[in-house]
């Protein structure tokens, strides 16, 4: 999880898997990030999903999505499982988080500046 070491200013993942390898470094994390997951998704049960949830802090600036009726892969366009309504709101949430990183990452060039 690089977004707990510090390396990104903001992350998206989607069908994240593995994640019981990564979960002491859950309370790291201290950037924008958004988690996208298939509802169907065998590689990232409710167990998984609900130990996310339980080791990430608690503010608006982390995002836990789960998408029902959506499979692993779902925002892959002209492959199965690909599930449009998931797809475009997976998406349309990707793009705000990046729209909010980029506005973070121009306050703080402002406050460098001044």
């Amino acid at each position: 999880m690089a977004a707990a070491l510090g390396h990104l200013d903001g992350a998206s993942a989607y069908y994240p898997t593995r994640m019981e390898e990564h979960l002491h470094l859950g309370s790291r994390v201290a950037i924008p990030i958004q988690f996208h997951i298939g509802e169907k998704d065998h590689r990232t049960p409710p167990s998984l999903v609900a130990s996310l949830n339980g080791v990430l802090p608690q503010t608006p600036e982390v995002e836990v999505h789960v998408y029902q009726g959506a499979d692993h892969g779902f925002g892959r366009f002209g492959h199965p499982p690909f599930h449009p309504a998931a797809a475009a709101l997976a998406e349309q949430r990707t793009i705000a988080l990046a729209t909010k990183v980029q506005e973070i990452l121009a306050g703080r060039a402002s406050q460098a500046a001044s």
